[in-house]
């Protein structure tokens, strides 16, 4: 990614922003609109694999990737793959999915995430003191609606 992250962070605000408006019929979005091959690989090897955004590198990185189905695991069904392997294999059916959660809803995990991303300075662009959309566990009583707001986040998802 070397120079480029600066054009592709602009480029996602935009999206999000995008989003946030409703200018998007959908919350999927290909990969390849904001990455190379090149630098989208590199940054799923170190989502996968070497660190995560918080922690930095892992003391104990992953070697080997290991797949299996969320019911009816057995030896037929578990699946091992080198990095490589994996992204030569799921490539095309990986995207971006933009996430949004809220300040002031009733789950307390994905409200404390929506805190946890307003506060970072560098997550100013995806906190919009507006509210789209309705939390499905609804508002929390506690919190003044003026005070409500909505986060984005991104997930990098695989289609079946």
């Amino acid at each position: 990614m070397a120079g480029n992250e600066k054009a592709i962070l602009t480029q996602l605000d935009q999206e999000i922003h995008r989003f946030h408006q409703g200018l998007l019929s959908s919350r999927d979005r290909p990969w390849q609109n904001f990455f190379s091959e090149n630098d989208f690989k590199t940054l799923l090897n170190f989502l996968m694999m070497l660190g995560s955004p918080n922690l930095g590198m892992s003391q104990h990185p992953a070697e080997l990737i290991l797949e299996a189905p969320a019911t009816q695991i057995s030896q037929d069904t578990i699946k091992i793959y080198s990095f490589d392997e994996y992204f030569n294999r799921y490539k095309e059916k990986l995207h971006l999915a933009i996430r949004r959660q809220w300040i002031g809803q009733t789950s307390k995990s994905e409200q404390g995430r929506a805190i946890s991303l307003a506060k970072k300075p560098d997550n100013l662009p995806w906190v919009f003191d507006d509210v789209v959309g309705t939390p499905r566990g609804g508002w929390r009583n506690d919190i003044d609606e003026a005070d409500r707001k909505t986060v984005y986040f991104l997930m990098i998802e695989k289609k079946k």
